[in-house]
Formats: structure tokens, C-alpha cells, sequence
């Protein structure tokens, strides 16, 4: 988030067992745009630095889900779900 200028709230931010699927697949991510996926310890691990983020601005989940041990960040487009500006 730090090396693009865009507002926090342009990010969403969300935990996943697998978060190349949910980016791919749920939210319509595409190879060119801008985000990230790691592995936490834990599902609550992954959950806790999603609510950070969500606190310093950011959209998303950060409900803890059985098995979400990835967290995943992207910056959100006009074709991403949730879209930018909706």
C-alpha cells in the first residue's frame, strides 16, 4: 500500500484457505493489477492483520473463517468485486 499513491480506501483486504482462488476467482483480480497474498500462522493471525488493515482504512472481511490461514490485499478496479467506488 505504501509504494502506491492511491487512498487507503481504494485497498480491499480479505482472508482466504486458498487467497489465489478467492483474488482470481471471487473478485476478479487480473495478473495486471496491483496486490498480494501471504500465509499466516493462523486463521486468527490472518484475520487480526486484516482488521488492522480495515482499521487504518482499508475495505474488507476480516471476520475469522475455519482454514482462512492467507490473507490477501488488492487495489480495487472497475472491474474487481467490490469495485472502486461502489
Amino acid at each position: 500500500m505504501k509504494r502506491h499513491t492511491s487512498p487507503r480506501a481504494a485497498w480491499y483486504v480479505g482472508t482466504a484457505g486458498d487467497a489465489r482462488k478467492e483474488l482470481f476467482d471471487v473478485h476478479g483480480f487480473k495478473t495486471s493489477d496491483v496486490g498480494l497474498y501471504r500465509q499466516a500462522a493462523s486463521d486468527a493471525d490472518a484475520s487480526s492483520l486484516a482488521g488492522l488493515l480495515i482499521k487504518r482504512g482499508a475495505k474488507g472481511d476480516s471476520g475469522t473463517k475455519a482454514g482462512a490461514t492467507n490473507i490477501f490485499l488488492f487495489k480495487m478496479a472497475a472491474h474487481t468485486k467490490p469495485a472502486l467506488g461502489k
